[in-house]
């Protein structure tokens, strides 16, 4: 990984690069595997202008941006919000999104931004984290069980009108401070 990437919390002002960003990292991890009315649908709710805003407004959670001369290589999103019953920590945040860029894979990134992101969801109050992530994305599954995550259980995902199967992943945080 080169070392003049800066990782930091994102700000309102952030949610064009990550509305922008965010469509695209999520279109090239699933475009596809997925029907492209499907994929479009998803993409103009989830990535829309103000959704992002108000997620980035939300005092449950917080977005990290991972950038190299202001332009973004990866980002993610942790929330303290409901939980999947299989998860049980009352304290457990959800990994909401976590992507890099694709020529990024692989080279160190993505486990520097998860470590990133665990100091500051510990630094929130999170004992553990909990994300639902496609039963066919190996690639993904195998980085997170890398990073510490194990799957509790299963959740039902909507991408447009096709009903998929997520695995939920649990890993629990250290306090590095103790």
């Amino acid at each position: 990984m080169a070392k003049d990437i800066h990782i930091r919390l994102a700000t309102g002002a952030d949610a064009p690069t990550i509305a922008v960003f965010g469509r695209q990292t999520f279109h090239d991890a699933f475009a596809a595997d997925n029907h492209p009315d499907d994929l479009k649908a998803y993409l103009d709710v989830a990535f829309e202008l103000q959704r992002i805003m108000n997620e980035l407004n939300d005092e449950l959670g917080f977005f990290m941006l991972a950038e190299h001369a202001n332009a973004p290589l990866g980002y993610l999103h942790i929330r303290n919000a409901e939980r999947p019953d299989c998860v049980g920590d009352c304290e457990s945040h959800e990994l909401v999104r976590f992507y890099v860029d694709r020529m990024q894979i692989g080279g160190g990134l993505a486990h520097t931004l998860m470590e990133a992101g665990k100091r500051e969801a510990v630094k929130r109050g999170a004992t553990s984290l909990w994300l639902g992530v496609w039963e066919r994305n190996a690639r993904a599954i195998a980085f997170y069980k890398k990073n510490g995550f194990q799957q509790v259980g299963t959740k039902a995902f909507v991408l447009g009108s096709d009903l998929q199967t997520d695995h939920v992943m649990f890993a629990t945080l250290h306090n590095d401070a103790n």
